[in-house]
Order: C-alpha cells, then sequence, then structure tokens
C-alpha cells in the first residue's frame, strides 16, 4: 500500500511538471535560450497545479459523511472511507514533495483557498505552518479563529482494523488553538476559546463558549467542558465526564470518568476527582486532595 502511495505521488508530480516544461520546450524555437530563465519558477507553476488537481479529486472522489464505517456491516461505505484516506496520506505527502507547505505558509489566503475547494468551511481563518489534515475537507472553522503550527487536525480516524470513524472539526468563531494540538472527529471548540499548545480533544470531546485552558488539556471520549471555565496546565478529564459552566480548574487535575462537576466548582491544585464522582454547584476541593474524600480522610477531618 505504502509503494502504491509512493508511485501514485510520483504520477502526480509528473502531472504536475511537465506540462510547463514541454510548453518552454516548445516555446525555444522563439524565444530561443531565454525560456532557461523560467525554469526556477516551474515549481510555483507545478504547485498551482497541484492545487487544481487536488480540487479535482476532491470533487471526483468526496469524503464519505460522518459515522462509523465498518467492514462487515457497511463494506461499500467502508470501502469509499478508506479511499479518502489514503487520498488524504497522498495529497499530505505530495504537499511536502512539492514544497507546497512553504508556499502555502507564505500565503495565508492561497491555503484557506486550498481547504475551501477541498470542501472546507475556514472563511477569514489564520493557519500557521506545518497544520496536517485529515480529510480537510471537514474542517468547519468560525472567521477570526486561528490554528496554530504543528497541530494535526483528524477528521477521520482508524479506531481498529475494519473500523474508521468520520466526522467534522469544529472550531468556534474568534477561537485560539496553540501549537501541537490535536483535534480529531466530532470535536468541537466554541467561541472565543482559548485552548493552549499540546493539547488533545478526543473524539466527541467539547469545549463551550469563552473557555480558557491555559495548555496540555487531554479531554477524553465524550467529555465536555461548559462555558466561562477557566482550566489550569497538564489537565486530564475522563471519558463522558462533564465540567460546568464558571468552574476554575487548578493545574495537574484529573476528573475520573463519567463524573460530574456542576457549575462554579473550584477544584485546587492536584485535585483527583474519582470515577463517576458528583461534585455539587459551588463546591470547593482543596489542593491535593481527593473528591469524594476517603473514609480516613473524613474522619479526620470531622474531629
Amino acid at each position: 500500500m505504502q509503494l502504491g502511495i509512493f508511485i501514485a505521488r510520483l504520477l502526480l508530480l509528473a502531472a504536475c511538471t511537465l506540462p510547463w516544461l514541454a510548453l518552454g520546450i516548445s516555446l525555444e524555437p522563439w524565444l530561443g535560450s531565454w525560456w532557461l530563465l523560467a525554469l526556477p519558477g516551474v515549481p510555483h507553476l507545478s504547485a498551482f497545479s497541484f492545487l487544481a488537481w487536488a480540487s479535482v479529486l476532491a470533487r471526483l472522489w468526496p469524503g464519505p459523511p460522518p459515522g462509523l464505517y465498518v467492514r462487515s456491516q457497511d463494506p461499500s461505505g467502508f470501502q469509499q472511507a478508506a479511499r479518502a484516506l489514503l487520498l488524504a496520506d497522498l495529497v499530505q505527502g505530495s504537499l511536502r514533495s512539492f514544497g507546497l507547505e512553504r508556499l502555502l505558509a507564505v500565503s495565508p489566503a492561497l491555503f484557506r483557498l486550498y481547504l475551501r475547494a477541498l470542501g472546507a468551511e475556514c472563511r477569514g481563518v489564520t493557519i500557521a505552518r506545518d497544520v496536517v489534515f485529515d480529510l480537510p475537507g471537514r474542517l468547519r472553522a468560525g472567521t477570526g479563529a486561528y490554528i496554530g503550527s504543528q497541530c494535526r487536525l483528524s477528521a477521520l480516524l482508524e479506531l481498529r482494523p475494519g473500523r474508521l470513524l468520520v466526522g467534522d472539526v469544529r472550531i468556534g468563531r474568534a477561537s485560539f488553538v496553540g501549537a501541537g494540538c490535536t483535534l480529531t472527529p466530532e470535536s468541537r471548540i466554541g467561541e472565543r476559546c482559548f485552548l493552549g499548545f499540546g493539547s488533545v480533544l478526543a473524539v466527541s470531546a467539547s469545549l463551550a463558549s469563552e473557555v480558557w485552558a491555559r495548555g496540555v488539556l487531554q479531554l477524553a471520549p465524550g467529555a465536555s467542558i461548559g462555558p466561562r471555565t477557566r482550566v489550569g496546565y497538564r489537565v486530564l478529564v475522563g471519558a463522558h465526564a462533564e465540567v460546568g459552566s464558571d468552574c476554575r480548574v487548578g493545574d495537574g487535575v484529573i476528573i475520573g470518568r463519567r463524573a460530574r462537576l456542576g457549575d462554579r466548582v473550584q477544584l485546587g491544585t492536584g485535585v483527583i476527582v474519582t470515577p463517576g464522582a458528583v461534585v455539587p454547584p459551588g463546591a470547593r476541593v482543596a489542593a491535593g486532595t481527593r473528591f469524594p474524600p476517603e473514609t480516613g480522610q473524613q474522619e479526620s477531618e470531622s474531629r
């Protein structure tokens, strides 16, 4: 499979480069050797050709609609999703082969035009260098959003052999996604959010509007954080856990799976919320403790 992708990259490179060289050779009787001065511009012309080819390929073989594709249950849908995954790998590899990543980084407007040609919604979005898109046509970003360098936006994910998940990656208006973040299918960031560097939003994880996360936030599948919540550094939120609105979560906090935090909860540094626990609204949990407290800790506090 990797050999086939490599051969396809070479064919695409030839299809984008050779026509310009052939045009220059055909014009040699009229231009003489002057056409050789245009050789440095061939990679840039090839880059625009590549953008055109990528757009045509995206229209001929559009990505599958959002959903879970299982090979044993839906062979045709699974093949369509697998073809989209291979096409995304081909496009990303070709970007590096052409040196297009640097060219597109110099011209953000051209990069947005390229993504929109593939079906993405990214009008007025700022995209830094070295951002990797898996199935870029499923990006849904609002005006004024910023996507930092070396981020990975994966709208198509292979859960395990024979199971592919396709879903939109949504970034709200005027939100900031720091460098090195990873967003997966069906992950959602609300409006005016700040997601610090190195954070990961797993499948179906979500941030409501005006959430501020300092950095290295880990949201497990199905986890959610309510509006106007402030999250510290290196926080882990377990699968399907819910954090209410206007909460304050300190550095190094661990929130177990299916735990629920009410509104206006304050968690100190290093707090551990056990799986399935329910923290009542307005509660304050001291730094370095567990919630709910262990039996020995409850007795010492009562004394």
